[in-house]
C-alpha cells in the first residue's frame, strides 16, 4: 500500500510496482493508470489477486495476478523507472531491498504488514518500517481523483498488460471510435443478458500506448444508442461512462445506468470498409456453440492486442 504523506497531491500515474525473487528475476507487477492522483493522505492499496493472494475488506485501487516470493523483494518506480523505495527479505537482491533487508517468514499465512515510521526514511527497511498484526490496509477508491482536466481512462490502461484488468470492479470513463456493435442479448432459459448487447470502442488512431501486451479496444456493453439504434454509433468519436468487469474470461465495460454515449464527432475512415464478420465461438462445457455477426467499420492498422475482440456469451 502506497500513501502520500505529503501535504499537496501527487501525479502517480505510470508508477510501477517492480517485484523480484531472490535470484533477481524481475518483472513489472503493477502499473497505476495514467492520470492518477493520489490526494495528500491519501493511501493507495496495490493488492495480489492471486490463489493465496489478497484477502482483506478493503478493495485494491489496483491488482497484480503474479505474486512476489517470500525470499524477494518490491521496488517503487516512478514512470520514468528512477527507484523510489524499496523493501525486500534479507534474501532479496541488494537493488530490492534497502540496507540488510527484513527477516521476513519463509512459510505460512500470516497476516502481517510493514508500515513506514512517520517521518522516518533513512533507506534502512529496519529502521524504517514497524511490523504490525494483523494488517489493515486501506484504499483510496472515490477519494482518488484525476489530474485537472483529465477524466478519461485510456482504454489500454482499463485493459492492462495481464489476464484481467487491473481496474475492475471500478467505473472509468473512456473515449474512442465505436468500430462495431452486438444486437443480441445473451438469454438461457430462465432470463436474458442485455449487458451482451452493447458496442466495440476502438483507440484513437495516434492514442495508443508502446506496450504491445494491453489492448486498444473494448466491448461495452448496455449501449442503445440513439433512438435505439446502435448501428448509428458506428465511426463516431464518444465518451462513455460504466463500471470494469471480467466476464467470460474477458474486460469489458457496463455502461452506467441512466447514461448513453456521448457523441464527440466523426471519426477519419482509413479505408471506409464496413462489413460483416462471422465469428465462431466455442462455450464453456454444457452449453452449446453458435456463430454470430459482428458489424464493423475498419479504421485502418491497429496494434495487435493480446485478447480476441469476440464475446463469449450464454446459450
Amino acid at each position: 500500500m502506497l500513501r502520500n504523506t505529503g501535504s499537496s497531491a501527487v501525479a502517480i500515474g505510470g508508477w510501477k510496482i517492480q517485484g523480484s525473487n531472490s535470484a533477481g528475476t524481475n518483472s513489472a507487477r503493477a502499473t497505476v493508470p495514467a492520470a492518477v492522483s493520489l490526494p495528500a493522505g491519501a493511501p493507495y492499496l496495490v493488492a495480489n489477486t492471486a490463489a493465496n493472494g489478497y484477502s482483506g475488506s478493503a478493495t485494491p485501487d489496483l491488482t497484480y495476478a503474479t505474486g512476489i516470493t517470500d525470499t524477494g523483494g518490491i521496488q517503487l518506480r516512478r514512470a520514468d523507472d528512477t527507484v523510489e523505495h524499496a523493501v525486500g527479505s534479507t534474501q532479496a537482491p541488494a537493488a530490492y531491498r534497502e540496507g540488510v533487508g527484513l527477516a521476513l517468514p519463509t512459510s505460512g499465512n500470516a497476516d502481517r504488514s510493514h508500515a513506514r515510521d512517520a517521518g522516518a526514511d533513512t533507506d534502512d527497511n529496519v529502521a524504517d518500517l514497524t511490523a504490525t498484526s494483523p494488517s489493515t490496509p486501506t484504499a483510496c477508491g472515490e477519494d482518488c481523483a484525476t489530474a485537472p482536466g483529465s477524466g478519461v481512462t485510456p482504454i489500454h490502461d482499463v485493459q492492462g498488460p495481464g489476464a484481467a484488468s487491473p481496474m475492475a470492479g471500478r467505473e472509468v470513463t473512456i473515449e474512442g471510435v465505436v468500430t462495431g456493435i452486438d444486437d443480441e442479448d445473451g438469454a438461457n432459459f430462465e432470463r436474458t443478458f442485455p449487458e451482451d448487447a452493447g458496442v466495440f470502442v476502438q483507440t484513437v488512431p495516434g492514442d495508443e500506448d508502446a506496450d504491445p501486451s494491453t489492448s486498444e479496444g473494448i466491448f461495452v456493453g448496455y449501449v442503445d444508442g440513439p433512438g435505439g439504434d446502435r448501428s448509428a454509433l458506428v465511426g463516431k468519436k464518444v465518451r462513455i461512462v460504466g463500471q470494469v468487469k471480467e466476464k467470460f474470461g474477458l474486460t469489458m465495460i457496463a455502461e452506467k445506468i441512466g447514461t448513453e454515449p456521448v457523441v464527440l464527432g466523426d471519426a477519419l475512415r482509413a479505408t471506409g470498409a464496413r462489413g460483416v464478420v462471422r465469428a465462431t465461438i466455442t462455450i464453456t462445457a454444457g452449453e452449446t456453440r453458435r456463430t454470430h455477426d459482428v458489424k464493423a467499420t475498419i479504421l485502418g492498422p491497429r496494434k495487435a492486442s493480446k485478447r480476441t475482440s469476440a464475446k463469449a456469451r450464454r446459450a
